[in-house]
């Protein structure tokens, strides 16, 4: 859907699987962003980028679409 809907590409944030395990809660969802990375490359764009460097226990991947 973000896909369909954008020109130039989309991004996205989502809690980390690698945060710290006494911090991390039942009913909260922790995604990998190593899978998700591998999906938005062979799905979407060859220009995609993980952002995992910042103090949260999250990441943001930005998807790039072709000009």
């Amino acid at each position: 859907m973000l896909n369909a809907a954008s020109r130039r590409g989309f991004s996205f944030n989502c809690l980390t699987s690698y945060s710290d395990a006494s911090k991390m809660r039942d009913d909260l969802y922790y995604a990998d962003p190593c899978a998700l990375f591998d999906l938005c490359k062979r799905r979407y764009s060859k220009s995609v980028a993980l952002l995992h460097d910042y103090g949260l226990y999250e990441f943001t991947i930005l998807v790039r679409k072709a000009s």
